[in-house]
């Protein structure tokens, strides 16, 4: 049936009435006016591809027009494992029918998204790089340990390399932002898209309370697990500690992944410290320090110390990140992030 010159037919026009929705769904004045109606349509013709997902696969051919709504869409599913949002790349016909089963369960989570108790739940959370209009800049240095062996001493040193980074927003719109990034004699448009987490998208329920301390101070959390599990061998996790005493929308969030019902990865952030000030280009900056630990069950860390306030483009002023393998850290691995310049457009 999908192969049918009819089919065809009939399922270019949601292609081309979604590649319409997708592109007033970029002017804010008209996501504002009649938003919920675009976003109604837009989860129709998932829906419709999600259904014909589940049809015969004809590798001749048939499915081309899974290609071209994923074009339209601007490969808009993504895994619910990527992290952070990217593009869901989709494979012509012929190679995307080897794709059948986890392309339902990505166009099925992207249909459900959240429930009341998730949405809830993240509150609060705003991208880092939301609200920032084309136009803002944002310089910062990139320190890393360059190894090399010194023969006198016979054995090898580590001196710091210092790169500095130029990142300009070209474009910005509600759902991304275009920065383009400079970095001594390389260049390159990247796109970053503004959609929630996917590890914030499942369902939520209620955990009660728990006492976070941070510092001095101890903050009294509610705590609410969202779990994603699209099938008896993939799924994952996620609890949030919210107070509204708080100087950031979330004291702590642990995220998990599991396989098979055992857990793969982990990642933590943790506030730690309340308003440090830090001086920029002759500005003081407010900022929250948070750490956040990622790991795996083989026993490899990465720990990351950010200092964040929301008056940065990007979210974060400065960034110490270190590589652990078990609890040794690996030589040479630390790389430090520190914004020294920025100009933020709103």
């Amino acid at each position: 049936m999908v192969a049918s010159a009819a089919f065809r037919r009939t399922v270019t026009i949601p292609i081309v009435i979604n590649a319409l929705v997708i592109g007033l769904e970029t002017y804010p004045s008209v996501a504002q006016g009649i938003g919920g109606l675009l976003n109604a349509i837009d989860r129709a013709i998932l829906f419709a591809f999600t259904a014909e997902a589940s049809l015969p696969w004809d590798r001749t051919g048939g499915s081309d027009w899974i290609h071209s709504l994923a074009v339209a869409r601007g490969a808009r599913l993504s895994s619910p494992a990527a992290e952070p949002r990217g593009k869901m790349e989709i494979p012509i016909a012929g190679e995307i029918g080897m794709l059948r089963f986890p392309a339902i369960l990505a166009a099925l989570c992207v249909s459900l998204g959240q429930d009341d108790a998730a949405r809830e739940a993240v509150r609060g959370y705003a991208h880092p790089w939301a609200g920032f209009r084309a136009g803002t800049r944002l310089i910062f240095n990139e320190i890393t340990q360059a190894a090399s062996f010194d023969q006198s001493l016979g054995r090898t040193t580590f001196k710091d390399k210092i790169t500095q980074h130029v990142w300009v927003v070209k474009s910005a719109s509600a759902d991304r932002v275009t920065i383009h990034m400079e970095a001594g004699s390389l260049e390159s448009d990247i796109p970053i898209y503004l959609d929630i987490p996917a590890k914030f998208r499942g369902k939520g329920e209620a955990r009660g309370e728990e006492v976070v301390v941070v510092g001095r101070r101890s903050y009294r959390c509610s705590v609410t697990a969202i779990s994603l599990d699209l099938d008896k061998d993939a799924g994952q996790v996620t609890r949030i500690y919210r107070c509204p005493d708080a100087p950031l929308w979330a004291v702590k969030v642990v995220a998990e992944t599991f396989i098979k019902g055992n857990r793969n990865t982990w990642e933590e952030e943790l506030l730690v410290e309340e308003n440090i000030r830090l001086t920029i280009d002759g500005r003081e900056v407010t900022c929250q320090l948070v750490k956040v630990t990622t790991g795996s069950e083989d026993g490899r860390r990465t720990v990351k110390k950010e200092w964040r306030s929301e008056v940065i483009p990007g979210g974060v002023a400065r960034r110490e990140t270190r590589y652990y393998a078990g609890d040794r850290e690996i030589q040479g691995s630390a790389v430090i992030m520190e914004v020294v310049g920025f100009e933020a457009k709103r």
